[in-house]
Parts: C-alpha cells; structure tokens; sequence
C-alpha cells in the first residue's frame, strides 16, 4: 500500500527548498563580507576626502575691491552712494 502524502505539505516543502536554493545564489552572485563592505566604505569615504580637497572656489583669486566685483554687483541705482563718490 502507498504511503498519503499531504499535498499542501509537499508543496510548501517544494517551495522552501526552491527558496533556499535562490537565496543561496544570490549570497554567491551578490553577497560580500562584512570586511568587504568596510573596506569599500573606507576607500569610498577617502576618495571622497581627496577630491573635495582639489575643488576650486570661483573667483578664489579676485582680491576685494576690483571692477569685476563691482560689476557683480549691478547697475547703481539712483541715489545710492558708493565710496567713489563720496
């Protein structure tokens, strides 16, 4: 005589083995270590350091007081009095 088998048993089991195969392969394809995962934050964080460090401000350069930065500021308006006129 044959053994039942309870249909939502084996399909459930069916279903929790198939899970745990995909799982197992996304571990290999995706999954990295903890000490990877640092790693990569630590050079990420450096790379980072290094290009802020190389960044150049506009007009750094320009000291105070030069025509570019009184252009920058606009047209006078009428009865604004600036230094030059005082």
């Amino acid at each position: 005589m044959s053994k039942i088998v309870n249909l939502n048993h084996a399909r459930k089991s069916r279903a929790r083995s198939e899970k745990r195969a995909k799982a197992d392969a996304n571990a290999v394809a995706f999954g990295r270590t903890k000490a990877e995962k640092t790693k990569m934050t630590t050079q990420n964080a450096k790379a980072d350091r290094d290009l802020d460090g190389k960044v150049l401000t506009a007009r750094a350069h320009v000291p105070p007081d030069t025509p570019d930065q009184v252009i920058a500021q606009g047209p006078k308006a009428p009865g604004d009095m600036r230094d030059d006129e005082v």
